[in-house]
């Protein structure tokens, strides 16, 4: 017995010191017969089998035109994002043109099935299919990404998701920011699109300007007969200037699955200057007469979301079928849709659902400060005969700060039964016992600043791991100090460079470039 336990142990110290490899891409080259490609580091990699992907090469961008998905089928892999040749983030690039005989766009990166696959620091842009195609029981974990101008080439009928299509396994993102994606598919989602048995859970990240035929920034259809439901739960994240042409100019919920109950949580979310020309300018929620929806919103904040923007101008937050007492045609529906929460603000919103939650208040925008900084609707594209508001978007991850004497704050609740209220704002601000409504809080300084000429402003901010950097032209040496003075990071940076800090350890840090000395905290 001895002899067998000893072997036993043996045999798994052995088998865990063999269980994780890292490999690093060293080429731009894609192709799987050359040695670093991230082609041949992926086809290399075994099923099953933890691997780290790092990155060390010359130039931040690789090219995949993706008229076929990259295969990740069973594989472990985490990409850690950063090129250790010179701390920039890497870019993985589509081909925007490509599309087949209907139009539809076709440039796609990964299939991901039954696979356990870890995003850190990575931009993926420019591709018209769906990068992310993630199916069966995979496991997928997007930290500090960056999706951009991913944009099915079809108007109508084209790729259900911008960014990612998903019909099985959890989805977990954090501090991820969407911008300008788009899928045109009938289940929705500018850039998610998920029905069947998937769990999705987003955190401190932002959704902005998206667009898709229903759900601007996320689509989901729960389909009859399948026997499952979705799991979502969102919090602290930004939806702003997202659009549609059908339902949900940012979110698009519906349900026609008999047997289960679709539950979907809402948390200290920001909704603002989404758009749409049917019903619900932010969300729409629909449950089939003979479906479940119960909806959870707790601390969200609404404002200057329009429903047919182009024509009536129309402010409309949320729009629920059924809340009980619609009538189509001459026939009554049941109340299918049931909605809980607490403390929500809205400027908008249809009666029988402003009267399901506690603690509701409507914003009066004639009278009440909302936002630090009231503009006009991007998607107004500048034309004085359109009257569309919508917040100023600070910040690197893109977020609508709140006036810090408006009624967004400590208009929130710290508790609520079955939720987890967020300690932490969106940009990792502590929260305090009574929180403001929405995805941040106000707070003094959110980057910090510093004068080093007339005229001239450098700007340096943490955002968790990953430090931003604008205010100077050109290309200037960032060194960062710890406050020992200890030289602990130097890279060369242009403005608006984001420069990961994951190396270093929790503190406070002095940051100088383009002249300027900045005290910042990770």
């Amino acid at each position: 017995m001895k002899k067998s336990t000893f072997s036993l142990l043996a045999l798994a110290l052995f088998a865990g010191s063999m269980s994780a490899a890292t490999v690093e891409v060293t080429t731009t080259a894609m192709d799987p017969a050359v040695e670093g490609s991230l082609l041949k580091v992926l086809a290399d990699a075994p099923a099953g089998e933890a691997t780290t992907i790092e990155f060390n090469f010359d130039g931040n961008t690789l090219e995949y035109p993706g008229a076929e998905a990259i295969s990740l089928t069973g594989k472990n892999l985490t990409f850690e994002g950063i090129n250790k040749k010179n701390n920039e983030m890497v870019i993985l690039k589509g081909d925007p043109t490509m599309q087949n005989e209907k139009g539809i766009g076709t440039s796609t990166l990964f299939g991901l099935t039954d696979a356990i696959v870890n995003f850190n620091n990575l931009t993926v842009r420019d591709y018209s299919g769906i990068p992310l195609k993630i199916t069966g029981k995979s496991e997928i974990t997007i930290t500090n990404c960056k999706f951009i101008e991913n944009r099915d080439l079809a108007v109508t009928g084209g790729n259900n998701g911008g960014v990612m299509r998903v019909s099985g396994g959890k989805v977990t993102i954090d501090k991820t920011l969407f911008e300008r994606n788009r899928g045109t598919g009938s289940y929705g989602g500018g850039a998610i699109s998920l029905y069947d048995n998937v769990t999705l859970n987003v955190t401190n990240s932002s959704f902005i300007a998206n667009e898709a035929y229903s759900g601007g920034a996320i689509g989901c259809n729960v389909r009859k007969g399948k026997n499952v439901v979705p799991t979502i739960n969102l919090t602290n994240c930004t939806f702003a200037n997202n659009i549609t042409v059908d339902r949900g100019g940012a979110l698009y919920f519906q349900t026609a699955q008999e047997d289960m109950v679709f539950s979907p949580v809402i948390v200290n979310c920001t909704f603002v200057g989404n758009m749409n020309d049917k019903d619900g300018g932010a969300i729409l929620f629909w449950s089939r007469a003979t479906t479940t929806m119960k909806a959870t919103l707790v601390n969200n904040l609404f404002a200057y979301n329009y429903t047919n923007p182009f024509m009536e101008s129309a402010m409309n937050d949320v729009k629920a079928f059924y809340l009980g007492g619609e009538v189509v045609g001459e026939v009554a529906q049941p109340h299918t849709v049931f909605i809980e929460g607490s403390n929500n603000l809205y400027v908008a919103s249809v009666g029988e659902f402003f009267g399901e939650t506690k603690n509701a208040k409507v914003i009066d925008l004639a009278n009440d400060k909302v936002f630090e900084t009231v503009i006009q609707n991007p998607n107004d594209e500048g034309d004085p005969s359109y009257d569309h508001k919508s917040s100023e978007l600070t910040s690197n991850v893109r977020i609508a700060m709140i006036d810090k004497a408006g009624v967004a704050v400590a208009a929130g609740t710290s508790t609520f039964a079955g939720v987890t209220i967020p300690t932490t704002d969106q940009l990792g601000n502590a929260r305090p016992a009574t929180p403001s409504v929405g995805a941040v809080e106000y707070s003094e300084g959110g980057s910090v600043d510093g004068v080093v000429a007339e005229g001239t402003q450098v700007k340096v901010w943490a955002n968790g791991a990953m430090l931003n950097v604008s205010g100077f032209e050109g290309t200037e040496m960032l060194e960062i100090f710890n406050l020992n003075g200890a030289l602990v990071k130097k890279a060369n940076v242009e403005a608006g460079a984001t420069v990961s800090m994951s190396e270093l350890a929790t503190g406070v840090y002095v940051a100088k470039v383009a002249g300027a000395a900045i005290k910042v905290v990770k």
